[in-house]
């Protein structure tokens, strides 16, 4: 992709440097941001998390969601990630 991305660039020794430094931040914005704005929402001991009655864990996403109050929100979170893990089982 940086090969690439280097042919189509008007000044790949300067562009290219910089996009990649940029990928970085953007990375740690996105993951960081979002652990920043769960833990607001939800409560690090919240008993939804993870019950002794189940072995599964519900997404601190869709917990998000659902205590924000957009409960549809978490339903169309899961079904975009059962679409992609559906795509790259085939």
């Amino acid at each position: 992709m940086i090969g690439m991305t280097a042919g189509e660039a008007k000044k790949p020794a300067r562009d290219i440097p910089r996009a990649v430094k940029l990928v970085f931040y953007r990375i740690a914005v996105v993951y960081v941001g979002s652990l920043f704005f769960l833990s607001l929402v939800i409560a690090w001991d919240d008993p939804r998390m993870l019950s002794g009655s189940s072995k599964t864990a519900r997404s601190p996403f869709v917990l998000a969601f659902t205590n924000v109050g957009y409960a549809q929100a978490g339903n169309v979170l899961n079904a975009i990630i059962v679409r992609k893990n559906a795509a790259r089982s085939c």
